[in-house]
């Protein structure tokens, strides 16, 4: 992980470099008096790794799934970001919503069968003020909070004994803050990262995102990269929620 953060780091420091060496401005004018929406659909490959306990008194379990995997099991999925801006300040959102399904078999003649369902929420609400610009790039300083949700369902089917479920909700809050940036490198093309950490409800929360992204006109782009995120969550009741989400993401970005 230290490398990786490393890298984002570095990004960010590249487009640091860009602003300073074009020379940072304020955004002024007609431009900065002008109110646009962003929103940018996309498609985030994570795999899920880590180790979780969500219907305690359950044991815990080391949970190594892939894209791949998860995409196998899962119902229903919407993932969005959205920027409302005016001049040098701008308000986010980032929202990650699953449901995923699997059914199994049972070690004994207890319960016949077993059905797993698992809705998780990840939404971000964030404040970015545009601390330095210019024509080539721009960098933000970040502030918000993200919930999360985590809900699930285990039916396990008569056998010996009766039909019986297992269920068990939990959400949570985490401040965080840190830094975004773009710089354009060629005509359309440009390079982006952010590097957000902080914590509250979880011990620690990171999220780590670097990538590219081509300009096709001022309305439309877009964007792909690879996008790490870390969340330690440990509840008295005996839940845990300690995962590492990574893995590469595409989208589109419409602006009005």
């Amino acid at each position: 992980m230290k490398r990786l953060a490393a890298a984002f780091v570095g990004c960010l420091w590249g487009v640091a470099v860009g602003v300073s060496v074009g020379g940072a401005e304020e955004t002024g004018g007609a431009q900065a008096d002008r109110w646009s929406f962003t929103l940018a659909p996309y498609v985030w490959g994570t795999g899920l790794k880590g180790n979780i306990r969500a219907l305690p008194p359950l044991p815990s379990s080391n949970v190594n799934a892939s894209f791949g995997d998860i995409v196998e099991n899962l119902d229903l999925g919407f993932m969005t970001k959205a920027e409302l801006r005016k001049g040098r300040w701008g308000i986010l959102t980032d929202i990650m919503w699953t449901k995923v399904s699997a059914d199994g078999s049972t070690p004994g003649p207890l319960f016949s069968s077993t059905r797993l369902d698992s809705e998780t929420l990840m939404a971000t609400v964030a404040v970015a003020f545009r601390m330095a610009e210019n024509e080539r790039a721009w960098l933000d300083l970040v502030a918000g909070v993200r919930g999360y949700y985590v809900n699930t369902d285990l039916n396990l089917r008569a056998g010996l004994l009766p039909e019986r479920t297992l269920s068990d909700s939990t959400g949570w809050v985490d401040g965080l803050a840190g830094l975004r940036g773009r710089v354009n490198i060629w005509k359309g093309l440009y390079l982006s990262a952010t590097t957000l950490a902080g914590g509250g409800g979880s011990n620690i929360a990171v999220d780590l995102t670097g990538g590219m992204g081509y300009a096709f006109n001022q309305h439309i782009s877009t964007f792909a990269g690879y996008r790490y995120v870390k969340v330690d969550y440990k509840k008295s009741s005996g839940f845990v929620w300690d995962v590492e989400y990574k893995g590469p993401f595409l989208g589109m970005a419409f602006t009005f």
